[in-house]
């Protein structure tokens, strides 16, 4: 079966980040930053470039549309009870990487 991601066809190494991030978020400290968006959000060093929120949580998911994110605000976002959201999303939305591209 081809990859559509409208058909949230999750695979073994997405579903692995997903729980990495669902047993992260089960000890963050309300009131931190919690940063949500695809792989540019995954790999991004938060120590480094942001050394300023100690409670910063890196829920980033490689290879996720704006629409699949929706469906893991919950357990990516909400379970945090974070004070600030860093929101990056829109790259996998474009191009043939989805077939609602524009």
């Amino acid at each position: 079966m081809l990859y559509d991601t409208n058909r949230f066809q999750l695979r073994g190494d997405f579903v692995a980040r997903m729980a990495e991030v669902i047993a992260a978020n089960q000890t963050a400290r309300p009131g931190g930053v919690v940063f949500i968006g695809d792989s540019l959000t995954q790999f991004m060093d938060l120590k480094k470039f942001f050394p300023e929120y100690p409670s910063a949580y890196n829920c980033g998911l490689a290879g996720t549309t704006s629409d699949m994110l929706l469906h893991f605000i919950d357990q990516g976002v909400l379970k945090c009870r974070p004070s600030t959201v860093f929101l990056m999303v829109g790259t996998n939305d474009l191009g043939n990487t989805t077939m609602a591209s524009p």
